[in-house]
């Protein structure tokens, strides 16, 4: 795993004369280490650890031994100026005896490390150059890289902290934004224990982007939370997209160009068994309300398929997505008073037919589905337990939240809310077969109700937000905060 290489083991930062070297020189008076090199980034977050991919390459004909670094960090130092002509030095504290680990790169070939700077949490915002450098067994240090960095406060300009039900949110609740940086903006993988959302592991880089964007991170499976894929809208006819591999990704990001004037991501991606990438895309008609929901897929051959779901007269009310834990992609689509579940199977194939649906809802005159949301059903009577379907349901009794089978079946209302005028729910989470905690909007703000509760939100939900339930059931409030990056409360 990747986080097996997230060494922090750590000396004392020691401080010595730094030297004066021209711009951009590696070092001064001393050895490159020669096949190595640093992966440095312009900027870095404060509070966060610095984590510095390092690579090994042998472009020679025969076997390279060179000291494997994931056991022997202590190898490696890092070494700050920030412009006061000392340099402070950050390693890995070494053992009384190194144990003297070896590992051989074969020729054309290469071996990746990815190495924690000691301590790096705690440094100051502020400017640095930044000197990477690898010791020999009597301490002298060859550079590897050096480079100006800047560690400044977190900036979040958009963010995904949706919650999901799907194996990939249950023990590791992750998320995806944006930071503003000095130039550009920089993509970030949030992650924090699913049990507690409050518990943060921290944030990874993922990407440097020149646009700003607003990332969807795929909805997956328990199996396939290190493969998913996090993906955004460029411009008003392509879709950006790069895919995970662990805490960074597997490779650059792409974009792919629509076939329609404009498109809007309508739900979260999702990333199935097979590792397709399914994103639910909304057409608007060129005039008017109409338009048509469409799945593009991109399967193993990496050739895009653009499958429709249903044309609407108007957008619908709630698309929702899920990943099940056979690894299957699930669309549910609220229009009125209707619920449809869509499956989507496969990669569409070169002539790609529509995405074969069904009817899990419909309620009477005088009712309409407000929300819908994927929740686990617990067991109850003859009816088994599993993921399945949430609607709100409006109607004379009030709102109604409703537990609807995926396969069908009867619904199962539950206790209805009152509805409050001038009000509209707008997140549902669902407590069992007890009442969800629903948030509400309204002329003095948000609302949280559960059950008998009624809690005004005392913050606003102007900016990205998520409302995610913990191991216990407790509702966490998720917002995109300036040095947060993410601020987690109970309401």
């Amino acid at each position: 795993m990747l986080l097996a290489l997230l060494l922090a083991l750590s000396g004392a930062p020691a401080l010595a004369q730094s030297p004066d070297p021209a711009p951009g020189a590696a070092a001064d008076a001393t050895p490159t280490a020669a096949g190595w090199t640093a992966e440095l980034r312009a900027e870095y977050l404060a509070g966060e650890r610095i984590r510095v991919p390092l690579t090994v390459r042998n472009d020679g004909t025969a076997p390279l031994t060179v000291p494997d670094l994931e056991r022997r960090p202590w190898l490696v130092d890092f070494a700050f100026d920030a412009g006061k002509g000392e340099l402070e030095h950050r390693r890995t504290k070494a053992p009384a005896t190194d144990p003297g680990q070896q590992l051989t790169v074969s020729p054309r070939g290469q071996r990746r490390t990815l190495l924690e700077v000691p301590t790096s949490g705690a440094m100051k915002a502020g400017d640095y150059t930044l000197l990477v450098s690898l010791l020999d067994d009597v301490g002298a240090p060859s550079a590897v890289a050096r480079r100006a960095i800047r560690i400044a406060p977190s900036h979040p300009v958009s963010a995904d902290l949706s919650g999901g039900v799907g194996g990939a949110d249950r023990t590791q609740l992750q998320s995806v934004w944006l930071h503003k940086a000095a130039e550009g903006f920089d993509l970030y993988l949030h992650v924090a224990d699913g049990r507690r959302p409050d518990r943060e592991l921290g944030s990874f880089h993922l990407a440097h982007l020149d646009r700003e964007v607003a990332p969807r991170l795929a909805r997956a499976r328990g199996a396939d939370v290190g493969n998913r894929h996090v993906v955004w809208m460029q411009g008003p006819r392509a879709i950006g997209m790069v895919q995970l591999q662990g805490l960074q990704l597997r490779e650059a990001p792409r974009a792919i160009e629509l076939p329609w004037p404009t498109a809007e991501l309508a739900a979260a991606p999702l990333t199935d068994a097979a590792g397709a990438l399914h994103v639910p895309l909304w057409i608007p008609a060129p005039k008017g309300d109409a338009g048509e929901l469409r799945v593009l897929t991109i399967g193993e051959r990496g050739r895009p398929s653009f499958r429709r779901l249903a044309r609407f007269d108007e957008r619908p009310t709630a698309v929702r997505s899920v990943v099940d834990d056979a690894g299957t992609a699930q669309i549910a689509v609220v229009q009125g008073g209707a619920l449809d579940l869509y499956t989507v199977r496969g990669d569409g194939g070169t002539e790609p037919l529509p995405v074969p649906g069904r009817r899990l809802l419909r309620v009477g005159e005088g009712s309409r589905i407000r929300l819908a949301t994927f929740g686990v059903r617990p067991a109850e009577g003859a009816v088994a337990g599993g993921l399945a379907l949430m609607a709100l349901v409006e109607g004379p009794e009030g709102w109604t939240p409703t537990w609807v089978g995926l396969q069908g079946g009867t619904p199962r209302p539950l206790t209805p809310y009152p509805v409050a005028p001038g009000q509209a729910p707008l997140a549902l989470v669902p407590q069992g077969l007890a009442p969800p905690a629903l948030i509400v909007s309204g002329a003095g703000g948000a609302q949280l109700w559960q059950d008998a509760r009624r809690v005004e939100l005392p913050v606003s939900l102007q900016a990205d937000w998520g409302v995610v339930a913990g191991a216990d059931g407790a509702v966490w409030l998720r917002r995109a905060v300036r040095e947060g990056p993410v601020a987690v409360s109970r309401p």
